[in-house]
């Protein structure tokens, strides 16, 4: 299993010299410890001061990760079930790698498939806000029959705390008032999740 991440890993840094300057991509690499954990945790200002960057290095740079996340976009939309939790956690995994707490927000068609799903607050270490008229009004122009809720903790512990059931009680009684039901909040750590339907907290 180390042998494939390492060879995956070098396929993907080989990749990425081929499209960026090699000096910045070893750099940061050798910073982060990981082609992925450079390519997307590291701030631009950070590439931008490595070797050979500049506007146009930058501009390639968000290229390349805007497509990457337009492909795994499709992909979530193609094979994500909202009705089991363990199906959103896989798909929503990669937020369990993130530095500071981000609020997501799925967005449902009347049958229960993904519209679209957006990063609606990105706080620090310990919370992020949860935005109730960013939430609905995105679902209003989406068109959105229902909504589920995900949240990563950095610290790893998936629970919830006192805010963030506080925080879901309001935003679920905005569904109501907007007949857009809030079907689950999520919370992901460290290769765990908390759902608050499972447990009973919706």
């Amino acid at each position: 299993r180390q042998m494939c991440i390492r060879d995956r890993n070098t396929t993907v840094e080989n990749m990425l010299t081929e499209l960026l300057p090699k000096a910045s991509v070893q750099e940061l690499i050798e910073r982060y410890g990981d082609p992925y954990d450079a390519l997307f945790n590291a701030e631009e200002a950070e590439w931008y001061d490595t070797p050979g960057m500049g506007n146009r290095g930058i501009a390639k740079l968000r290229a390349i990760k805007s497509l990457i996340k337009n492909v795994q976009n499709r992909k979530r939309k193609a094979h994500l079930n909202v009705s089991r939790p363990k199906d959103i956690y896989k798909a929503m995994a990669d937020m369990q790698y993130f530095e500071t707490e981000h609020v997501r927000v799925l967005y449902l068609n009347a049958r229960n498939h993904l519209i679209k799903f957006e990063d609606i607050s990105i706080g620090d270490v310990t919370s992020a806000s949860l935005d109730i008229k960013c939430i609905f009004s995105s679902a209003v122009r989406l068109k959105a029959c229902g909504i589920v809720i995900v949240h990563n903790h950095p610290s790893g512990d998936s629970r919830p705390s006192d805010t963030d059931i506080r925080t879901t009680k309001r935003v679920v009684e905005a569904g109501q008032i907007f007949s857009i039901p809030v079907l689950d909040h999520i919370i992901i750590g460290h290769g765990e999740f908390y759902s608050m339907s499972e447990c009973g907290q919706l």
